[in-house]
């Protein structure tokens, strides 16, 4: 509730927040070098919780390359202001999220060894100014039963397949705007048979 009462760890905040009542946690980097290296991965899974950080000085970095470092699960969930970064050797997203109204902002998804993003399951999410570089995989990942998503003034770079990639069984209604999206070895964005009605707007760069 105060400074003064901070806790730990990211699960026992999280035991602490009421699902649906709009909680917000907020991550302290209060390290004395300046950088706050956090190895537990987040696991989001109450409705309507906000989790909020500083940016790059709160940096969320498993140490275990089987550990998937943010997972969202809950509805209407934000997740703002983290360097992100799974341990190196593994196949994992950089976040999963699979409720609906996720928003994503403010965030460095760097050297995701699977997708920097996973976004799945989801309805009306949005991922918004972001940096995520050098994916192994897709820098983000639209699949299966995703609609009326967001993904606007985003950096993507670097990755080992394509910038954003959607495809599987009922995805529509998407929208891509103000992206810079460059250097990844596949397409910049690849709409795959049957996604339906992909918007690409307003100023991107290729």
């Amino acid at each position: 509730t105060q400074p003064s009462k901070a806790v730990l760890t990211f699960a026992q905040a999280h035991t602490l927040a009421t699902a649906g009542n709009n909680d917000i946690i907020f991550c302290l980097s209060t390290a004395s070098g300046g950088i706050t290296t956090v190895t537990e991965a987040l696991t989001i899974s109450k409705n309507g919780l906000k989790v909020r950080g500083p940016g790059y000085p709160f940096q969320i970095k498993p140490t275990v390359n089987t550990t998937v470092p943010v997972t969202i699960t809950a509805d209407n969930v934000e997740l703002s202001g983290f360097y992100i970064q799974p341990a190196a050797g593994g196949t994992v997203n950089g976040i999963t999220a699979t409720g609906d109204n996720t928003l994503i902002k403010d965030c460095w998804i760097n050297s995701a060894t699977s997708n920097g993003v996973d976004l799945s399951s989801s309805v009306r999410s949005t991922i918004q100014t972001c940096a995520i570089e050098s994916s192994t995989s897709n820098g983000i990942n639209i699949s299966s039963s995703t609609s009326r998503c967001i993904i606007s003034t985003c950096i993507i770079s670097g990755s080992g397949a394509d910038g954003v990639n959607l495809g599987g069984t009922s995805i529509a209604d998407n929208i891509l705007e103000n992206n810079l999206i460059y250097n990844n070895t596949g397409y910049g964005v690849d709409i795959g048979s049957g996604v339906l009605r992909t918007g690409v707007r307003l100023h991107h760069t290729f």
